[in-house]
């Protein structure tokens, strides 16, 4: 059944893989994983974060708390605005609303009334459907 199910999903593999977001994406990745800067900055986060979490254990009681919530949020920040994270977060959010279209193709393909993920913030919202009784859930 597996093998099946692999047989029918490689033309949406290679579909995914040959679209022009996916291979910026794969770009972009590749990139930051290179950058001396990036990798420095998402260092910078990551130790941010553990050093908040750890002081987080204890709230606002912890004598640092506000100290390190502040040091968090200047590395994401410094991060958030670094070219190469801005575009790889574009790529990001590009090659899930391909995923999410692809979903919801492939599931009113199979049905209309089978529940698909949707795009909030690009309108990408399967049509609603109702359940057939007096509730208006749909």
């Amino acid at each position: 059944m597996n093998e099946r199910i692999d047989g029918l999903l490689q033309p949406f593999i290679t579909l995914l893989q040959t679209n022009t977001h996916y291979c910026t994406w794969q770009q972009v990745s590749m990139a930051i994983e290179t950058d001396e800067t990036a990798q420095q900055l998402l260092e910078q986060f990551n130790q941010a974060k553990d050093t908040f979490a750890e002081a987080q254990r204890f709230g606002r009681y912890h004598p640092d708390y506000q100290t390190y919530q502040r040091a968090l949020a200047q590395a994401k920040r410094e991060l958030d605005q670094y070219p190469l994270i801005v575009d790889y977060k574009q790529a990001q959010k590009q090659v899930q609303v391909l995923l999410n279209q692809m979903s919801i193709m492939l599931g009113q393909a199979v049905s209309p009334h089978i529940i698909v993920p949707s795009d909030f913030f690009t309108g990408q919202v399967p049509p609603k459907k109702s359940c057939g009784s007096n509730c208006q859930c749909g």
